[in-house]
């Protein structure tokens, strides 16, 4: 049963924490989280399914918005892939705090309903204008790992809005367009008309 946020009574008025749940969707749960009194020292966030621990994350992570929003060195940002036995149709409150205060982000707790993931998949979606370590960590260890000699990435564009989203974009762009293992990028438009980089 899903109860209410202590986020209210529990956050400190004047506090020197600062923070954001930006996703928590059936794919990732994400944010960020700052110490104003420790500008370049990373947190430890703990994520929470209602009041039941589900695991903990450093925010360290650079994102370019939290360094030009003057967020000490940048590396603040955590990301967390959603767990599995979440996936179960059941709603769920995703509540991330500072780990050892009572601080929670702002914009948590966030309700997460996912349906059962389907294992039988043989696809994994990856947003690309997220971070670009991350993303291109990720594609760096499937191609590297791959038993089959060809593989497919599909790729779907949407509008980039934020200036961190461009960022990262162009900078997974430039690990792909680089990388020893990819020989050819077809890129499909709406039309379906195909063209090639090599």
């Amino acid at each position: 049963m899903i109860g209410r946020s202590p986020i209210e009574t529990m956050n400190p008025v004047n506090g020197a924490y600062e923070g954001f749940l930006d996703r928590a969707d059936c794919h990732l749960i994400s944010g960020w989280a700052y110490d104003k009194n420790q500008p370049d020292t990373p947190l430890e966030v703990e994520i929470y399914d209602d009041n039941v621990l589900l695991t903990s994350a450093t925010a360290a992570t650079f994102r370019p918005d939290l360094l030009s929003a003057g967020k000490g060195n940048g590396r603040h940002c955590f990301d967390i892939v959603v767990p599995a036995f979440l996936k179960d149709g059941k709603p769920h409150l995703i509540l991330v705090k500072v780990t050892g205060t009572t601080f929670y982000l702002n914009n948590s707790p966030r309700k997460l309903t996912c349906c059962k993931a389907d294992y039988q998949e043989h696809y994994v979606t990856l947003n690309l204008c997220f971070n670009s370590w991350t993303v291109c960590g990720i594609i760096d260890r499937v191609l590297s790992e791959s038993e089959e000699p060809y593989l497919a990435l599909a790729l779907r564009s949407d509008a980039v809005t934020h200036a961190d989203e461009y960022s990262n974009l162009e900078q997974t762009f430039d690990y792909l367009l680089s990388h020893p293992l990819i020989k050819e990028l077809a890129f499909e438009t709406p039309s379906e008309m195909l063209t090639r980089r090599k």
